[in-house]
């Protein structure tokens, strides 16, 4: 129960004036009292504010990658989780959607470029308030958990290992009927009853070899309106539905249905610069889901 409550307060003065008699003069003033009941939830009460990788120059013969930080320290960089609901506990995940670029619809990051850790100022993985019950967080898992301590070195030489990577969504999977070359306008496949058949106006996004490549129609098994084919695929080659979502990564679980409290977390990222990859300023957004359980 969350209960808000302010001050009620009666005031009363009493003047005494002298004169041939006594008197006694009273005046009353009152302030409204409010109170409060709201039924037991658990809720994502804050989440992390907008953050930014440092500026990459791309490597035309490697892979290398780049690091950004959001400080369990920084309120406003946290994944917080109220819960009051003493019946039930919570399991929270994340996905993470394509690095897309704001100018050119073919210039997509992978979303399984990213990976990604949670970090806290506590030993557990996870920093709670004074008023938790039990106190701490002993009952809640940090899945993505990096014993962190920012003033034993960088993020990059004491996460490294921890780091987990998003992956894909099952997607249909079929296979290449002929060779594709970067200038085609279409593409055969052996089959396209599984493959999403985008509605007018519509795309959809298929993965060969990496290349996350754009259709806007199905004839067949033709795939047509292409965007995005930046190498050659030889027949045979898989062709796997790309969604520009990733799957679920489960980030804090919480099984002690008598738990209540406030969980906080940061986050440590790593993403994988490629030399295919072009120049462009990307964007891509965390998803955050939480259920109770």
């Amino acid at each position: 129960m969350s209960l808000k409550k302010n001050s009620l307060i009666l005031c009363i003065f009493s003047v005494l004036l002298l004169s041939g008699f006594p008197a006694v003069s009273a005046q009353e003033a009152s302030q409204s009292g409010i109170l409060e009941l709201v039924a037991p939830e658990t809720i994502i009460a804050h989440e992390p504010d907008n953050f930014s990788f440092p500026v990459s120059f791309i490597d035309a013969g490697n892979t290398f990658s780049t690091y950004a930080l959001l400080n369990p320290s920084q309120a406003e960089s946290t994944l917080e989780i109220f819960d009051s609901n003493d019946a039930s506990g919570f399991l929270v995940t994340v996905a993470m959607t394509d690095f897309a670029s704001t100018s050119n619809p073919d210039h997509i990051i992978h979303a399984t470029d990213l990976g990604m850790v949670s970090l806290a100022q506590s030993p557990e993985g996870v920093d709670s308030a004074s008023f938790n019950r039990p106190p701490g967080a002993p009952n809640v898992t940090p899945f993505l958990k990096c014993p962190w301590n920012p003033l034993n070195g960088s993020l990059d030489t004491q996460c490294e290992s921890y780091m987990a990577h998003f992956s894909d969504l099952p997607g249909s999977l079929t296979s290449l009927a002929n060779d594709l070359n970067i200038n085609d306008n279409e593409i055969a496949v052996t089959d396209s009853s599984g493959l999403y058949s985008p509605l007018p106006g519509e795309t959809a996004e298929i993965i060969i070899d990496n290349d996350i490549i754009i259709y806007s129609g199905i004839t067949g098994n033709l795939l047509l309106g292409l965007s995005g084919i930046s190498a050659v695929h030889t027949a045979g080659s898989n062709v796997i539905q790309h969604w520009n979502t990733s799957g679920q990564l489960a980030l804090l679980e919480n099984n002690s249905t008598l738990d209540t409290g406030d969980y906080k977390i940061g986050f440590g990222f790593r993403l994988n610069i490629r030399p295919e990859f072009k120049q462009d300023y990307y964007s891509g957004t965390l998803l955050f889901t939480l259920i109770t359980i």
